[in-house]
């Protein structure tokens, strides 16, 4: 609820000290990224939920970016990212999540929109009540009877292309 600019919130994911790139040339490269270069300073508080979504993921990005490189993995948190974000955000956030574990990093990232997860999971766990009751391949989790164990409605789990999709059915 502080009104901070953009570029102010990106900042807070460098280090203090032993930046090795100029700040703000990593705040710039992290707005670019997430595509909001030309929100850096504008008032935090007067964008959209999906955009201050965004802005987090830049400061995320740019601290993952300013970490040393010490060989040592670096990981991805994310809870409900694609939330408030329009379908090409969703896509865009998604496809950076893929190129960091494609750089070596890890993603660990809780969705409830299944379709978007079995386009882009490597491995999907199915909870229940907080139970693991399922963990594999998106072909392999996320099937008609286990969606309808799960979440107690009818679906059907279809197929395009190499994944599957999910189609609720109506009574």
């Amino acid at each position: 609820a502080f009104g901070f600019r953009v570029e102010d919130v990106v900042r807070m994911g460098l280090p203090r000290h032993g930046v090795a790139e100029p700040p703000a040339a990593l705040v710039a490269w992290g707005l670019e990224v997430v595509g909001l270069a030309d929100a850096a300073g504008r008032d935090c508080t007067t964008l959209s939920g999906g955009e201050q979504q965004r802005v987090h993921l830049a400061r995320v990005l740019v601290q993952l970016k300013a970490a040393p490189a010490d060989g040592r993995a670096r990981y991805l948190f994310l809870d409900e990212p694609t939330t408030g974000l329009d379908l090409a955000h969703q896509l865009l956030l998604l496809d950076i999540a893929r190129r960091h574990a494609r750089a070596g990093g890890g993603v660990l990232a809780v969705l409830h929109d299944l379709n978007l997860a079995a386009q882009v999971a490597d491995t999907v766990v199915a909870l229940d009540g907080g139970r693991v009751v399922a963990e594999g391949t998106p072909e392999a989790v996320i099937t008609d009877r286990l969606l309808t164990q799960v979440y107690g409605v009818d679906l059907r789990v279809n197929q395009a292309s190499a994944r599957v999709f999910v189609l609720p059915v109506a009574g």
